[in-house]
């Protein structure tokens, strides 16, 4: 079945698979609402493993990746729901958990999408793209 697809640096793209990050933050509002496949970037920037790093300290994520090079790069890893996408405001930040302010860029004026009935999936190979992109997908 096609369905849209979004790449995501890690640990972002994990952080959702491991339903400890709930939105998604961007620069760029969408109407889209309906399944989504989550994929990691094929790579990924040096300064984002100290963020994981970080993270998993900070708020002991005790099932989250012990080692950078454990993370999938390249491959679709989970699926969701997009169910909406909400301009940050004052009072949007407010109903967050630090993790989740801690896992995107909570500026005001961006957009929150809200992600439900996250499901993490076998992962597999698949070449990423910027913003949505169509992709076969099989239940597994």
């Amino acid at each position: 079945m096609q369905i849209k697809a979004i790449s995501l640096w890690q640990p972002w793209a994990s952080l959702i698979a491991f339903n400890y990050k709930k939105y998604e933050t961007r620069s760029w509002s969408t109407n889209y609402r309906g399944k989504i496949l989550i994929c990691s970037a094929k790579i990924s920037k040096p300064y984002l493993k100290d963020i994981a790093n970080y993270l998993v300290n900070k708020h002991e994520l005790n099932n989250f990746y012990k080692d950078w090079n454990e993370f999938p790069f390249g491959k679709a890893i989970a699926i969701c729901n997009l169910t909406d996408c909400i301009k940050i405001t004052p009072e949007l930040l407010a109903k967050q958990s630090q993790l989740e302010i801690d896992c995107g860029n909570w500026e005001l004026e961006r957009y929150a999408w809200r992600l439900k009935d996250i499901k993490p999936i076998i992962p597999f190979p698949i070449k990423g793209k910027q913003k949505f992109f169509n992709t076969n997908y099989n239940h597994q």
